[in-house]
């Protein structure tokens, strides 16, 4: 939720965060930060109920030059450990992929305010204009960085973005001048920047940053160990399946499970 609260139109986790937040204090939930969990500390707490939600960590692709110094992890970028160059490639046209593509090309001036965003479409709000549409259209503002958004499947992208606001997303995108390609084979990485075929043709998508957003892994160990160990444990939200990340899912498995104990 941290990172997803960066991106733009997203600010609603906050009021999740605050929520959650208080409701930990009301009801005194000891909360310790900064010190991860190991098997034997549990062990040795005696715990009768033991509940893994260990969440996801960044799904590692294999490719030449993986490692180049161009290359950062979407957590990296939208925590601000890393920033971005002119030129970026973004690897994976899922929802994290698009999402970083909105957060690294939103304007300084991004008004996300109800009557911003229809003055943004184009929207007649005076009702004067047949079809409700200014026959001026959409504003366009392109974004300062070159934003190329790769996808490795030939299909429709942001299929898996949510079916009221995928469309609004994609649009802003082009809008602000993000290229989005499909059907890509990723080659390697070098100084030139992001080596793919697409269509048959080698081409060189010159980037000073190439931003891995390839899905996301769940983080087991933790529970891996502890079945080991014999500790009996409950696995839940990222942690018991990180495809298609939901929030609502996650939560609704805490609450579920917190009700049965």
């Amino acid at each position: 939720m941290q990172l997803a609260r960066k991106v733009p139109g997203k600010d609603e986790f906050d009021e999740t965060l605050r929520y959650f937040e208080n409701q930990l204090s009301t009801h005194k939930v000891e909360i310790k930060t900064g010190a991860a969990a190991s098997v034997q500390m549990i062990i040795d707490e005696n715990f009768e109920e033991i509940i893994i939600a260990t969440g996801v960590a960044p799904r590692q692709i294999e490719l030449d030059g993986i490692d180049h110094a161009k290359t950062a992890t979407y957590p990296q970028i939208l925590s601000g450990e890393r920033t971005c160059g002119d030129n970026v490639a973004i690897i994976g046209a899922g929802g994290i992929g698009f999402d970083v593509a909105d957060f690294l090309s939103a304007l300084e001036s991004d008004d996300r305010t109800p009557e911003a965003f229809l003055n943004d479409w184009g929207v007649d709000q005076g009702l004067e204009v047949k079809g409700g549409i200014s026959p001026h259209g959409p504003s366009l503002e392109q974004s300062a960085r070159q934003i190329t958004l790769l996808q490795r499947t030939s299909g429709k992208p942001g299929r898996s973005l949510g079916f009221t606001t995928g469309w609004a997303v994609i649009k802003a995108l082009k809008r602000r001048g993000v290229s989005i390609l499909t059907g890509v084979t990723y080659e390697r990485i070098s100084d030139e920047g992001l080596h793919i075929e697409m269509e048959g043709k080698k081409t060189i998508i010159p980037a000073d940053t190439i931003v891995i957003c390839a899905g996301q892994e769940s983080r087991t160990s933790l529970h891996e160990e502890l079945s080991m160990a014999g500790v009996s444990t409950h696995i839940i939200g990222g942690a018991a399946k990180a495809g298609e990340l939901d929030a609502l899912r996650a939560i609704s498995q805490g609450y579920n499970l917190a009700l049965s104990l």
